[in-house]
């Protein structure tokens, strides 16, 4: 017969997860309803629940067709936090009935569970510990919109968002800033992400100076009123602003088309003349390089 593993407390699982190396296991452990709900309660910034998933665990455990074995360890980081099997915790704690479960200890969660579509906003919150849902939504956003890697998967966005923290978290908020104490129909007019990728996307790929679009995306939020009165820059921003209201009515903003009419107002403004935003072809966004093949 198998030995059980037991802990009669939250602390004392702690304790021996803490005790583990990147490779060991603490094999079987009988995870009791009440300490998976203690688990879940030490677990503030995972991922949404999935129903689905959890259903079918549920019935597993209730139809005695769990098996330790053919489940993966449940995953904790070195503090103690739950990294990986919310979901296994969750069906414990509901359906009152202990299960058995391996436990281990690793550093991130970037790369686990992929075919559960881990989201880089989830992973974000788990291992960045960035607590704000809508903060890191735009965070996200902001990451895959500069990633210029075909396919990228989590491990790879990690890296973009770690290289480039510091001008991504810029550009959230900024774009959340300048959105700040407007009146209703600016913020559905003009959203976050639009504002934030806009920047990402210029300053980043197309290479604009910093100053001359954070100047130009504050003019186009405001109508084109912080530019002077009459001048090519309240011109060119008051332009943009009307598109967009358009754009929202017809229920057809498109980021492309925001590219776009910024990067003409940019070069509108720099030979000082008002033009319409939407005439000529700004350039695309760089073409993203094609993985090369390990047999070619």
């Amino acid at each position: 017969m198998t030995q059980h593993t037991k802990f009669a407390t939250y602390q004392e699982l702690v304790t021996a997860v803490r005790a583990l190396d990147m490779e060991g296991v603490i094999p079987a452990v009988e995870l009791t309803p009440d300490l998976a709900t203690e688990i879940l309660t030490h677990d503030p910034a995972n991922r949404a629940i999935h129903t689905v998933n959890l259903r079918r665990l549920e019935r597993a455990i209730k139809d005695g067709r769990w098996h330790v074995q053919k489940s993966p360890p449940l995953r904790f980081f070195s503090d103690g936090r739950l990294a990986d099997g919310q979901h296994r915790c969750k069906a414990c704690a509901n359906t009152g009935i202990p299960i058995l479960v391996h436990m281990t200890q690793l550093p991130d969660t970037f790369g686990v569970d992929q075919g559960a579509q881990r989201k880089l906003s989830e992973q974000l919150m788990i291992n960045e510990k960035i607590s704000d849902p809508k903060q890191v939504e735009l965070i996200s956003t902001i990451t895959r919109a500069i990633c210029q890697v075909p396919g990228a998967d989590d491990t790879e966005l990690r890296g973009i968002f770690l290289k480039d923290r510091d001008f991504i978290l810029e550009c959230a908020t900024r774009a959340t800033g300048l959105l700040e104490g407007k009146d209703e129909i600016i913020s559905l007019t003009i959203k976050p992400a639009l504002l934030a990728v806009t920047r990402a996307k210029q300053i980043r790929l197309h290479r604009q100076p910093i100053a001359e679009v954070d100047q130009l995306l504050e003019d186009v939020v405001e109508n084109g009123k912080t530019a002077p009165e009459g001048s090519v820059r309240r011109g060119n921003s008051s332009q943009i602003f009307d598109l967009l209201g358009d754009a929202y009515k017809k229920r057809q903003t498109r980021l492309k088309d925001m590219i776009k009419w910024t990067g003409n107002a940019l070069e509108n403004n720099r030979r000082d003349r008002i033009k319409s935003v939407t005439s000529g072809r700004y350039p695309n966004t760089p073409q993203k390089p094609q993985r090369r093949n390990d047999d070619d």
